[in-house]
């Protein structure tokens, strides 16, 4: 073969070869997955609620040292313009006057005044365990904290005979829904809807009491009671949490339907859904057969889901005399706040934690803006739910970007929304769609799309780049024994002269 068709046919070779050279770097770079680098998760203030107190006269002035003394859950300060109105009383009751004006007996005041936060304490701590000790601690009836809830009042008739078709369930949303609506509206957003079913009869027979003459519920059938499958009900829709408050009518032939506990009637005739909703059973009267439902009675049934609906929300216990509405909305207020904060530091933890166990994770640059700007709302959140005057750069930051939620509000309503802002940055930063959709691609996943690809093109490439590298040693070891032979002919025929 003659040394032009060799050359140029490694120049070919030669060529591929550069040509893959360049492009692999290329290649590379161009496709390799983009990090961008998250902000670290500092170490924040613990939760614990600030509750300014305005001390009346007679109240000694170390009951707030000896409170904040005695407990770590919350922290008390004087406030003499809107704290809550504290009195000292010579006999021995506590009572709590106009919602938020305690009156403790002087005897036992510090005592007597711990205790009408006492359950308010007890769901801030179990809130702010961890692991095990929350699971065995929290409520598990009370609804998971969320920034979105789906209430939907239902009337169910349990059968097409002689119904309720009507209600006059929007004449009471005003008074008896828009209160619970506006206390929480700087920390989720409620939505309210009611409706009317049909034919929602039982999917099973309840058993009846031949000694009362009443059908029965025990503890046995209420876990099996809602039929989700052929029932209309609120359901999860993207972040949301659905809530059904239901008001059931029986079918005729099961009434009276009585729901007992440990053979004793519940008071009310209603019991809980843990985390999903309430229903209150009612059985009307004869007389009231095809008629529409009564607003007074309506009414009363409505009353009774609202303190299901308490429950679910965590609305602390205080039982003293008095009307505590306000303490108690206050105390909710504060319990979900440090539970947003809770949740909204795991999320960030956790995001944090996968970034860094899973290397080919894209994260793009928003994710890591996202992030920050959670932090720094939880930060000033944390800030003013503790009452602090003196804010961290980060806590002024986010006060400042979210000047228009916090202005003209006060320090707790202000710490509520922005807890709600830090946990709606971290859930947009942990489920990115960016971030996400590049998450399931493993090695043998790329080995299996690029070995199809490649390999016909390489192997050809490098069975001809051995085969020139073989036959230029062997054009080489030719070369150098030519060379070698014509050196010993030269030094003969030198010798021979």
């Amino acid at each position: 073969m003659s040394l032009d068709k060799v050359y140029t046919r490694r120049l070919i070779l030669l060529s591929y070869w550069l040509v893959i050279g360049l492009g692999v770097p290329v290649w590379y770079f161009t496709t390799r997955v983009s990090r961008a680098p998250l902000p670290s998760v500092p170490h924040l203030p613990t939760p614990q609620p600030a509750i300014g107190l305005a001390l009346q006269d007679g109240v000694p002035r170390d009951l707030i040292a000896q409170a904040n003394a005695l407990q770590s859950e919350l922290r008390f300060f004087e406030d003499p313009q809107g704290g809550y109105p504290l009195h000292i009383s010579n006999d021995f009751t506590t009572t709590i006057e106009n919602g938020d004006s305690i009156r403790v007996p002087r005897e036992t005041a510090v005592d007597s005044f711990l205790e009408i936060f006492a359950d308010e304490r007890r769901r801030i701590r179990a809130t702010s365990d961890e692991g095990e000790a929350r699971r065995l601690t929290a409520d598990l009836r009370t609804v998971q904290y969320g920034t979105k809830y789906d209430i939907l009042f239902s009337l169910m008739n349990g059968a097409a005979e002689a119904p309720f078709l009507e209600w006059p369930m929007h004449h009471l949303f005003q008074h008896k829904v828009s209160p619970w609506v506006d206390a929480l509206s700087s920390l989720a957003n409620i939505s309210i809807a009611d409706q009317v079913q049909l034919f929602t009869d039982l999917t099973f027979e309840p058993p009846y009491d031949t000694a009362t003459g009443e059908y029965v519920l025990d503890q046995t059938h209420l876990a099996g009671f809602v039929n989700s499958a052929e029932w209309n009900l609120a359901t999860a829709s993207g972040d949301s949490k659905p809530l059904n408050l239901m008001v059931y009518v029986p079918a005729v032939r099961f009434r009276p339907l009585i729901v007992r506990d440990n053979g004793k009637p519940v008071q009310d005739n209603a019991f809980l859904l843990p985390q999903a909703g309430a229903v209150v059973i009612y059985n009307p009267p004869e007389s009231l057969a095809g008629k529409p439902l009564e607003l007074d009675v309506l009414s009363g049934l409505v009353d009774v889901l609202m303190g299901k609906f308490a429950h679910l929300m965590g609305l602390p216990e205080i039982a003293f005399e008095g009307d505590a509405t306000l303490l108690q909305l206050d105390g909710l207020c504060r319990h979900r706040t440090v539970e947003a904060c809770s949740v909204v530091r795991r999320t960030l933890e956790s995001l944090h934690k996968v970034v860094h166990q899973i290397p080919n994770m894209h994260v793009p640059v928003h994710v890591g803006v996202r992030m920050q700007h959670s932090i720094d709302a939880l930060d000033a959140a944390l800030s003013l739910l503790n009452g602090n005057t003196n804010h961290s750069e980060r806590a002024s930051i986010a006060l400042t970007r979210h000047s228009h939620v916090v202005t003209g509000k006060g320090y707790l309503e202000s710490a509520m929304a922005l807890a709600k802002i830090a946990h709606v940055e971290a859930e947009r930063a942990f489920f990115d769609d960016k971030m996400v959709s590049l998450l399931y691609f493993p090695d043998e996943h790329k080995y299996g799309v690029y070995m199809p690809l490649f390999g016909p093109v390489f192997i050809p490439l490098i069975l001809a780049l051995v085969k020139e590298a073989k036959a230029f040693r062997t054009q080489r070891r030719e070369k150098r024994r030519k060379t070698s032979e014509l050196t010993t002919q030269k030094t003969e025929i030198k010798k021979s002269i």
